[in-house]
């Protein structure tokens, strides 16, 4: 009988208290209404409008700096692996990539 009481104790009783936790917090939200809706809305929509020219200024600045340090020699470099790879694959080439 006690292995089945720990049992309980350590499986049963923590998910019937996550389901009784659960369930006061349902009843407790309420549905925004419209202006609490748009308030939350613009407030998103203004976040990821800041995120997503961050990552446009990072991305615009980050090609420049990568142009510089990688060089020329690397575009070079992408069209014989890329030949190579037609070449292996036995595909005939017509182009770069």
């Amino acid at each position: 009988m006690g292995e089945k009481e720990g049992f309980k104790e350590v499986a049963i009783e923590p998910l019937r208290q996550f389901a009784k936790d659960s369930m006061h917090l349902v009843k407790k939200c309420t549905k925004p209404d419209r202006k609490e809706f748009t308030t939350i809305a613009k407030a998103v929509g203004v976040g990821f409008s800041i995120m997503g020219f961050i990552g446009f200024f990072v991305k615009l600045v980050h090609i420049p700096i990568n142009n510089i340090l990688v060089g020329v020699g690397s575009s070079f470099h992408l069209l014989l692996v890329g030949v190579q790879n037609c070449i292996h694959d036995g595909y005939r080439c017509t182009g770069t990539g």
